[in-house]
């Protein structure tokens, strides 16, 4: 708490003291501040008041308690692990993510102990080590995922609650030993970056299971990124086969990475996340997640609520800065105030969340993406790529955005409720999206392949080509471009840069032509090299790969094609569909 000026007073502010005019009590202690309340009492002449400020309190108050925590009788070993779990505390605790939930004294000497105990196992000790100094935002995660873990499960009496909450803290060991490169990553992942990131539950239960002090820990790693419908990894367990350790797990989980700041993207307020949580309501176990709620004592706005007065009510928002501290709106009376700051009065148990605040539709964001790329509004369509593009892998941006958004422009065109202007206009945007988002699609794992693409003169449309280049490249591909139809310099360019892949984009009719001569006469000069052609969406025309080796209807299906050309048995295992040599396709 500290005197604050009037001119600086903030709404959302909570009063210290009570506040008086001439001997009159005006305001009482505890009071939220608001605009209307700061005009009042500037009209009575108040110049400062006592305020509790919301990045102030929690921080010193641990602070205090870590300095009256006796050092004396610890080893340098003890005080050094005592240093990093006090050290890793101060960094991610506060009262926007961790509400009411910790009760300082007791809670902190609980988490110390499980803490030290755990950390002072020499396996255990190094792997952690090496995790933080692979990529410290993961390091933190992990001691934040075992601090929510512990509160959550002492709260619902979870049985065994030390040896699961040790358990919970090396929940992610198994990222020590990823490329710290991926870990690090500050763009979307590729599918095959993905796919090594999902081998850490398993790199993390066999570590933990090849100690014999560290085995019992190993359960939980290797389930924390199952889910309850069977979606999850690494072995889809389903709801009857998940203990209630891993259920509060996945959500101590998930929560702390969407409200810790991540390389890849800013934090989610807590009632945020909460509200996410909620909307998936088939992945995670509602009990556990009402509990988590009430242990925080954070609402998604929306949810029906009943207080512990009787009062049916509905959560409208958030004090600023204090999340736990409800706006509510009495569902009888209609009346609208907020949570005490003394809590005397407080929520007691949830009847509905199906009312919590939703996010834009993906029909509706999908629907206005089209608009707006047809009506030429480049920011506005970039705005809702990247709604849409949120969560997504890098192949599923390109196959389910990009190229479908491309593929239903076209048809749009072809069933003429497009012209050709509006459809160059989002060919141009599109292309606009590409060029913004390239660096941060491509792949950090080079699988050393390397491919042509050759774009003709003839091709009007740009976007198709350009994705076809940049798929390559997300996918670990070198691509080297080539503009023009000229054979025998392209057949000099690959000999020079040892390709024995080229590919060619067809947009229109006038290309056809063109790219099934270039085919002929580029064998006729080099048998050895594969030639494919991409069969774009701005063509009806009926292709004949004629000397060309394949023909592909997708970016996808050209790269798994000319994958699986290379190295079979490793490529099959990794992309979900499996291709014949069907003739033309």
């Amino acid at each position: 708490m500290r005197k604050t000026s009037l001119e600086l007073l903030q709404p959302g502010i909570i009063l210290a003291e009570d506040i008086y005019a001439d001997q009159t009590l005006i305001v009482k202690k505890g009071t939220l501040t608001d605009s209307y309340l700061v005009e009042k009492l500037k009209k009575w002449g108040v110049t400062q008041v006592l305020a509790l400020h919301p990045a102030s309190e929690l921080k010193p108050a641990l602070m205090t308690l870590i300095q009256s925590i006796p050092s004396e009788g610890n080893t340098h070993y003890e005080q050094t692990i005592q240093d990093l779990f006090f050290g890793s505390l101060l960094k991610i605790t506060d009262d926007k993510r961790y509400g009411i939930s910790l009760n300082l004294n007791e809670s902190i000497y609980l988490l110390l102990t499980y803490f030290t105990e755990i950390m002072k196992i020499d396996s255990i000790y190094s792997k952690m080590l090496q995790l933080k100094n692979n990529d410290i935002n993961t390091f933190l995660h992990s001691v934040d995922v075992f601090i929510l873990f512990t509160l959550l499960a002492k709260k619902m009496n979870l049985p065994d609650l030390e040896q699961q909450s040790k358990s919970a803290l090396v929940h992610d060991i198994g990222k020590a030993d990823l490329p710290g490169m991926l870990l690090l990553k500050q763009d979307k992942l590729t599918k095959l970056e993905f796919d090594i990131i999902k081998t850490h539950p398993l790199l993390g239960y066999d570590y933990l299971k090849g100690h014999s002090e560290t085995a019992g820990y190993a359960e939980l790693a290797k389930v924390h990124h199952e889910r309850m419908d069977g979606s999850g990894y690494p072995d889809g367990l389903l709801a009857e086969d998940l203990s209630l350790a891993s259920r509060i797990l996945m959500i101590a989980d998930v929560y702390s990475a969407l409200t810790l700041k991540r390389m890849y993207r800013a934090p989610l307020p807590a009632e945020e996340a909460l509200a996410t949580l909620s909307r998936d309501a088939h992945l995670y176990d509602q009990e556990v997640l009402k509990q988590f709620m009430h242990l925080l004592h954070i609402y998604p706005a929306g949810t029906e609520v009943v207080l512990t007065n009787g009062w049916t009510c509905a959560v409208k928002g958030h004090t600023p800065n204090f999340p736990f501290l409800l706006s509510l709106e009495n569902l009888e009376s209609g009346e609208l105030f907020h949570i005490p700051p003394d809590f005397s009065l407080k929520v007691e148990n949830i009847l509905d969340w199906s009312g919590a605040e939703k996010s834009v539709s993906k029909k509706i964001r999908w629907e206005h993406f089209i608009s707006e790329l047809v009506s030429g509004n480049k920011e506005m369509a970039f705005t809702h790529f990247e709604a849409l593009a949120d969560g997504m892998r890098v192949e599923d941006i390109y196959r389910l955005i990009l190229c479908k958004a491309a593929m239903e422009l076209a048809q749009s065109y072809k069933d003429r409720f497009l012209s050709r202007t509006s459809l160059h206009i989002a060919d141009d945007i599109l292309c606009h999206i590409l060029n913004k988002k390239r660096e941060c699609y491509s792949s950090m794992i080079s699988n050393r392949l390397k491919v042509m693409t050759v774009f003709i003169e003839s091709e009007t449309f740009h976007f198709p080509c350009m994705m076809f280049n940049d798929f390559f490249t997300a996918n670990g591909w070198e691509t080297v471009k080539h503009l023009g139809s000229e054979p025998q310099e392209i057949a000099e360019l690959a000999g020079k840069r040892k390709l024995k892949y080229i590919c060619f984009t067809v947009t229109n009719k006038y290309s056809l032509a063109t790219v099934t001569a270039l085919a002929d006469a580029l064998k006729a000069i080099n048998p050895n090299v594969i030639l494919m052609i991409f069969k774009e969406f701005y063509t009806t025309e009926p292709i004949e790969k004629g000397a060309a080796d394949f023909l592909a209807s997708s970016p996808e299906m050209a790269v798994q094609r000319l994958s699986l050309l290379e190295n079979p048995d490793f490529w099959q295992r990794h992309f979900s569909e499996k291709f014949t040599a069907a003739d033309g396709e």
